[in-house]
């Protein structure tokens, strides 16, 4: 008999289950890629510009380049500095909104690649299970096999968890990845709420 891995795909319903997972996950991993890319911005950078123009009073000047630069920061101190007037503990509870809005954006599809990572062992292992059942099933039914046999057939059904395993590596980095991201932005938004709240007062108790 000749190893082939076109067979194990073809005769394994967990190689076809993990074949769809790992689209899945690769999709959902570039589509996070993209979102990060995409609404990436210099936050200390950016609450720095905020706070020189606050305190010059050009809160117009603000809601112009939040909207301009979007990301989560800028969304944040947009919603936050649309009346200026208002009493900073309002203030803080409508960046606090969107920081947590913001948090669910972030985490979108995350969680998947999470649950990728720690199913694709479990299936690969299932199709390993199954694979080594059927074999003996076969030749328990023939009369015949060997150890020629029982090896091609174990080493068949070994490739789904070697697949699984392959599948789940990549997931765990990735969604490590995603988590600790998210964590660092959030944590950012945070502390750049705070600062902006903070310059607000300083700039109403000058007056």
């Amino acid at each position: 008999m000749q190893f082939s891995l076109i067979q194990v795909f073809v005769k394994s319903f967990a190689m076809w289950l993990l074949l769809v997972i790992s689209i899945v996950g690769l999709t959902f991993a570039i589509e996070r890629i993209r979102y990060f890319m995409k609404n990436r911005k210099d936050i200390r950078e950016f609450c720095e510009r905020i706070k020189e123009m606050i305190a010059k009073g050009q809160f117009r000047e603000i809601i112009d380049i939040c909207r301009k630069e979007p990301a989560p920061v800028s969304r944040m101190i947009e919603n936050g500095l649309q009346d200026p007037k208002m009493d900073t503990t309002i203030i803080y509870e409508l960046m606090s909104n969107v920081i947590n809005r913001e948090k669910v954006h972030m985490e979108n599809n995350v969680g998947t690649i999470g649950t990728i990572s720690h199913i694709a062992p479990l299936i690969g292992l299932f199709g390993t299970v199954a694979g080594i059942i059927k074999s003996f099933y076969s030749i328990a039914l023939t009369g015949s096999g060997g150890s020629d046999v029982i090896a091609m057939g174990v080493a068949e059904a070994l490739v789904t968890t070697a697949t699984g395993i392959l599948i789940a590596v990549p997931a765990v980095i990735l969604y490590n990845y995603f988590v600790r991201k998210i964590s660092v932005i959030v944590q950012a938004l945070s502390i750049v709420r705070d600062e902006i709240i903070t310059e607000l007062k300083i700039k109403r108790q000058a007056k």
